[in-house]
């Protein structure tokens, strides 16, 4: 029970580390809050299309091939947001999914439901109306 809860809290460590890439503390709460949204959606969605891409990799090769190249593009979002270029690393995620859907929609049609709802999760809460 021990040895679950020491792993549990150095997982929780990890992932509010990696939560809070970009985050200082001179910036304004709101931003901050964006931040972090956008690098847990891009943690998310690194997990789920990397798991996406490993079944993908055996039945659709070059869908497969693709995923694993999305999955490079979103990690550049953390990079963007440590180099505090946040408002480039909010475009770029929106810009990598939005081609991704349209590659995988032109190569398998019928898909691509996973990319839709993220690009639209994406422009809906990290872009303002």
């Amino acid at each position: 029970m021990n040895f679950l809860r020491k792993v549990i809290v150095q997982i929780s460590e990890l992932y509010e580390r990696i939560i809070l890439t970009g985050v200082s503390d001179d910036i304004s709460f709101l931003l901050r809050k964006e931040i972090k949204m956008v690098n847990t959606i891009a943690l998310f969605s690194t997990i789920i299309i990397f798991i996406y891409g490993l079944y993908n990799i055996i039945h659709f090769p070059f869908i497969g091939i693709l995923n694993f190249i999305c999955v490079a593009s979103i990690l550049y979002c953390f990079r963007l947001n440590g180099q505090q270029k946040h408002q480039i690393a909010k475009s770029w995620i929106l810009i990598v999914f939005a081609f991704v859907l349209i590659s995988v929609n032109l190569i398998s049609p019928n898909t691509t439901e996973y990319y839709l709802i993220i690009v639209l999760t994406i422009g809906l809460l990290v872009f303002p109306l």
